[in-house]
């Protein structure tokens, strides 16, 4: 005997099919109230603004931001790890040196959206990267030395070099949010 399934069950049915399942409650983007941003600190509330232009807003803000350049390089292993050299500015320009078994081989520039390099700054602060000691050292041996270098507007650098992963977990995530970032820049060779 084939069993007809009730109103309610094919009700529900509909709904789930019509509305993706889960997403019955997820706002599309576009649609509705803006969700409320992060409490962020005041130099970076133009990330946020609403209701201005973003060209105005983002070309001030550039030259309030604290830091100057971001660099990251990965100096390799005795085995396959990359190597190359990256650094993206305030003003949109970078340049990216690949050495061996990096994505890109040959020195190249690009430009790289300003919303990305504040992100990264707004994280460089909150993270206390600027306090972070100097040198991190895995007690083992054949291993990646990843070393990220800030610049600040009013000339101060800081460096932290970390060997084997074991720095904390706040330099990690730096490490592979600049990777994210140099990944989806458009690179120019020379």
């Amino acid at each position: 005997m084939t069993r007809i399934p009730s109103t309610a069950h094919l009700a529900l049915a509909v709904l789930v099919t019509a509305f993706g399942g889960a997403s019955i409650a997820t706002q599309q983007p576009g649609q509705g109230r803006a969700t409320p941003p992060p409490p962020v600190p005041p130099q970076y509330a133009f990330l946020y603004d609403e209701g201005i232009t973003r060209e105005d807003t983002w070309n001030a803000a550039r030259k309030t931001l604290p830091y100057e350049s971001i660099s990251l390089a990965r100096r390799g292993c005795f085995g396959t790890c990359p190597v190359y050299s990256v650094t993206i500015r305030a003003d949109g320009g970078a340049t990216y040196t690949g050495e061996r078994n990096a994505t890109r081989i040959g020195t190249y520039s690009g430009r790289t959206y300003f919303g990305d390099f504040a992100q990264l700054a707004m994280f460089i602060e909150r993270s206390g990267f600027m306090k972070l000691s100097d040198r991190y050292t895995a007690p083992h041996t054949d291993d990646e030395t990843v070393v990220v270098t800030v610049v600040m507007r009013d000339g101060t650098t800081k460096t932290v070099s970390d060997y084997g992963r074991y720095g904390p977990p706040d330099l990690w995530i730096l490490e592979r949010a600049i990777d994210g970032v140099i990944e989806e820049m458009k690179w120019t060779s020379g």
